[in-house]
């Protein structure tokens, strides 16, 4: 009896996960459709590292200078990514940190750890 019970809260756990992603997938939807950023012309790609993997997402030029700089942000969504400015990539932040990636880079903490010396020569 106990263990029926635990698997139907465990079935229970997971569909209640499955609603909540459903309905925070539904949000970040209408904002897309919404709000996203599209250039037919875009042809350049900018990479960046989404869990744990190098993603890239196809901008223009000037979009590119943009994302750097940091008026326009990348959003996921069911496998693709979008572009949208970042007041909407703040708004989707607060309720689906998990869709957004990390646009800053890798940092390179080694080097400070194991700086080179100042007399070597090549």
């Amino acid at each position: 009896k106990e263990e029926r019970l635990q698997k139907e809260k465990a079935i229970e756990l997971k569909r209640e996960q499955e609603r909540k992603r459903r309905e925070i997938n539904q949000k970040i939807k209408a904002l897309v459709k919404e709000h996203a950023i599209r250039d037919p012309g875009a042809e350049h790609k900018r990479n960046f590292l989404y869990k744990g993997r190098i993603r890239s997402v196809l901008a223009t030029p000037e979009q590119i200078n943009e994302i750097n700089a940091g008026p326009i942000g990348v959003v996921y969504l069911s496998g693709n990514y979008h572009l949208m400015p970042a007041d909407k990539i703040e708004a989707i932040r607060e309720f689906a940190s998990d869709h957004i990636p990390d646009l800053g880079g890798a940092e390179h903490d080694e080097e400070e750890e194991n700086p080179v010396p100042d007399d070597l020569i090549w």
